[in-house]
This record gives structure tokens, C-alpha cells and sequence, in this order.
């Protein structure tokens, strides 16, 4: 689709990609991850590995997501303005 709009990937980002348990250890909920096959077919760089975070989704349903920090976002949006940077 993006070739077809003649747009640009700018990098790949897995949302959802697991849950921390309290303990620390990493659940693939929904199975293994795709991000290498994503990279391989598009080029892009992986970005970030989004977990699901339940404190994300307490802030949203508050209205106050501004409040959210989390290092998988701070990471992504490094990666992110890194990337552009490159591109330019």
C-alpha cells in the first residue's frame, strides 16, 4: 500500500509486542515476534518493541496520556528522530 502512495517507510514499530510481568519476565501474548520479518520485507529499521502496559492504558481511559513515560516510548522516539535525521 505505501508503494502504491508512493510513500516512505520511515522504520517499523511493534505495538503490543509483550507484557512484563510484576516478576520482570517478558510474555509474547501473541505469539513471537514479526519485527525481523517486517525489517527483511520493508528495509526499515525496527524502532521500538512496544509492551503493553496497563498504567498506558489506566492514563488513556483518564484522559491524561501526556502523563504516560515509559522507556520503550522514550527509546522509540529517540529512534525515531534519529532515523529522520538520516534521511534527510
Amino acid at each position: 500500500m505505501v508503494q502504491q502512495l508512493k510513500g516512505i517507510i520511515v522504520g517499523v514499530v511493534e505495538n503490543m509486542a509483550y507484557f512484563e510481568a510484576p516478576t520482570g519476565e517478558c510474555y509474547e501474548i501473541f505469539g513471537p515476534s514479526n519485527g525481523p520479518e517486517l525489517v527483511d520485507m520493508t528495509g526499515a529499521p525496527l524502532l521500538a518493541q512496544l509492551p503493553i502496559d496497563p498504567m498506558l492504558t489506566t492514563l488513556c481511559d483518564a484522559g491524561r496520556v501526556e502523563e504516560y513515560h515509559g522507556a520503550a516510548y522514550e527509546l522509540l522516539a529517540g529512534n525515531f528522530i534519529n532515523t529522520l535525521k538520516i534521511k534527510r
